[in-house]
């Protein structure tokens, strides 16, 4: 799990950002040819203010139908937010200030995110006999097979909610496993097992479902 985890997203910092992400890609440049471009994983679907897709050596702005990569960690600011088509027919959509990192989603292989902060929905397809994805988020870890869920995580807690199929909810140190079902959530707090698995009052749920939709 990665150290120095940032709270918040300064979400008026998107174009500085970008400014010295371009200095970067230049002295890159200038420095000569790097290794071959990856092939992408996905596609901006649908988007909502300024979205920043940050790896290693670049940064740039996602506008709809640019190309998404493994490594790839998507910024948003307080009012954006963005829909990301996988290859596979699944979908992500990144709510508001938040950050997610694609660690892996290949097709034929398990798929893993980062959440850092903020809240994503991930919708599964069974394409393949389904795949193994897992969001990763600093309290805990959401596994899941051909489904869709709801995780949104701060500092101190992170919450799971299940909106089809069946998610596997465990966290750092702790060697319970709270399974989920559709219409169930989660949550865990920092240090702390799994929360049993219940229906959370359904005005959380809209909240979580309206921050995580692009109309």
């Amino acid at each position: 799990m990665r150290c120095g985890l940032r709270a918040r997203f300064p979400h008026d910092r998107v174009r500085p950002l970008l400014a010295a992400a371009a200095a970067l890609l230049l002295a890159a440049t200038l420095a000569g040819p790097g290794l071959a471009e990856p092939s992408p994983v996905g596609h901006v679907d649908a988007q909502v203010g300024e979205v920043l897709a940050q790896r290693p050596a670049e940064a740039r702005e996602l506008r709809h139908g640019m190309p998404v990569f493994r490594d790839d960690a998507l910024i948003t600011g307080i009012r954006a937010k963005v829909r990301i088509a996988f290859d596979d027919g699944s979908a992500m959509t990144v709510g508001p200030e938040t950050r997610v990192e694609v660690e892996r989603f290949a097709p034929g292989s398990a798929g893993l995110f980062d959440l850092i902060y903020g809240a994503v929905r991930v919708l599964l397809t069974d394409s393949d006999g389904g795949r193994d994805v897992s969001v990763r988020a600093r309290t805990a870890t959401a596994s899941v097979r051909s489904t869709g869920l709801i995780v949104s995580t701060d500092p101190q807690t992170t919450g799971v909610f299940v909106l089809e199929g069946r998610v596997s909810v465990s966290a750092p140190g702790h060697d319970e496993t709270v399974g989920l079902q559709a219409g169930q959530g989660s949550d865990i707090p920092l240090g702390e097992p799994p929360g049993r698995a219940k229906r959370w009052p359904p005005a959380r749920v809209e909240a979580l479902r309206a921050r995580t939709r692009i109309e």
